[in-house]
């Protein structure tokens, strides 16, 4: 174990006895906590065990000159509690790529936790901070590249026009009770064959707020679960979510353009998502221009079920998707198309609030007379059954308000005019 601090203007790594590592000193941050990551064992004494080691940084503020870059197995990177709410603070004070860099990409690593640490990007905050700054990472804060098990615990991210975190094929991911604030790019990005649980964050950033993409070779994210966070993107997309098997329950999106988005276009056959879950989100202030969800690029077998939208502008949107399951979804406060297929087979829309997809009722009509199914746009199916007993119903059109019945009898004669008892679906 090392304790990382600084007294004026020298930092130190003071190791533990018990460990019999050396300890650093410099006047540089970076220089300080990358010996002493570079200085963690690999291995216990028979060269058997991976160990690895922890490193507590004390409260403060530390300047980040060059990128933190971590290469090897079992590294647990801890903020300490101060008095008075005193955090770990890291800032970039100069030009470069990421602030952490995890991972070469080529031979994987395994077991990193970062946890209590408030990274910020040097972008406009800085200067209230009275840190004199104006660089921030072009890439990301954080970057995983080819790393397993890795755990992300009460990070805050701040005023940075790059990523917040970016994953490159990387199996294990946790992400729990972390602030994705002002980051001009994605609070996280996954990209390539990504596995996880991202649970209990706040995404309050411009540009996105969590969103999957391909790798080089076409990879995508899978297994994904999405829950409990929170996500406020103005003018921009809550997650866009690629590949398979996610699961995204129990979150809430505001002032967002689109909530969620299945599949994108732009990146062949591989940019859409499949059996997945997209269950119980809230969807709330959002402007008359927004959408909830957009399903696009041959998006199939997914569920879309027991969602509540109190405010947005358009409800559901299969742009492209087949084969989905949209069932139980409360609708009532979309101000705006509840919801539109425009392109796709196979897709199942019943029992949404405000979204009449099925009605039936009794009716009194003469032959040739309309019928009002009430339904949000033109049936396909309508089932009809006649009250006098000989005589026959047929359906001769389908509108956007009514739809048309034939009374006859056995003759082809016009029948009585009688009470219709009808069951429509759309």
């Amino acid at each position: 174990t090392y304790l990382v601090y600084r007294l004026k203007d020298t930092y130190y790594a003071d190791a533990s006895e018990q460990s019999g590592l050396r300890s650093f000193k410099d006047t540089d941050f970076v220089t300080v906590l990358q010996n002493a990551i570079n200085t963690l064992p690999l291995f216990t004494s028979d060269q058997t065990t991976p160990i690895g080691g922890t490193i507590l940084i004390a409260p403060g503020k530390y300047l980040v000159t060059t990128p933190i870059t971590i290469n090897k197995n079992y590294v647990n990177i801890r903020g300490m509690n101060g008095q008075k709410d005193e955090t770990v603070s890291l800032f970039t004070t100069a030009p470069m790529s990421d602030m952490f860099i995890i991972g070469d990409g080529v031979v994987e690593k395994t077991f990193i936790n970062l946890s209590n640490l408030y990274l910020f990007g040097g972008k406009d905050l800085l200067t209230r901070l009275g840190i004199d700054s104006i660089f921030s990472p072009t890439n990301s804060l954080i970057k995983f590249n080819f790393v397993s098990d890795t755990y992300i615990h009460n990070i805050g991210m701040s005023d940075s026009s790059a990523k917040g975190i970016q994953y490159i094929n990387n199996v294990g991911i946790y992400v729990s009770a972390s602030r994705f604030g002002g980051c001009e790019s994605y609070g996280i990005e996954l990209q390539g064959l990504c596995e996880g649980l991202i649970i209990g964050n706040q995404f309050l950033v411009n540009n996105g707020g969590l969103v999957a993409t391909l790798d080089a070779i076409g990879l995508t994210p899978s297994q994904i679960m999405v829950m409990g966070n929170l996500f406020g993107c103005p003018g921009s997309i809550g997650i866009i979510a690629l590949g398979g098997r996610w699961v995204i329950a129990n979150n809430q999106f505001s002032y967002s353009e689109i909530a969620i988005r299945l599949g994108t276009t732009g990146g062949g056959s591989s940019a859409l998502l499949n059996n997945s879950s997209i269950i119980g989100n809230v969807v709330d202030f959002n402007s008359a221009t927004a959408k909830f969800i957009d399903i696009q690029n041959s998006s199939y077998n997914n569920t879309i079920m027991g969602n509540v939208v109190l405010s947005s502008g358009d409800g559901i949107t299969v742009t492209l998707g087949n084969n989905n399951l949209i069932m139980g979804n409360n609708l009532q406060g979309v101000s705006g198309t509840k919801f539109t297929l425009i392109a796709g087979t196979g897709n199942i829309v019943k029992f949404n609030k405000g979204y009449v997809s099925e009605n039936s009722g009794a009716t009194s009509v003469a032959d040739g007379g309309t019928i009002n199914h009430g339904l949000a746009s033109a049936p396909t199916t309508v089932r009809c059954t006649p009250s006098v007993s000989g005589e026959f119903i047929s359906v001769t059109a389908l509108a956007a308000t009514t739809f048309t019945v034939a009374i006859k009898k056995h003759d082809g004669t016009a029948g009585t005019s009688q009470t219709i008892y009808w069951e429509a679906e759309i």
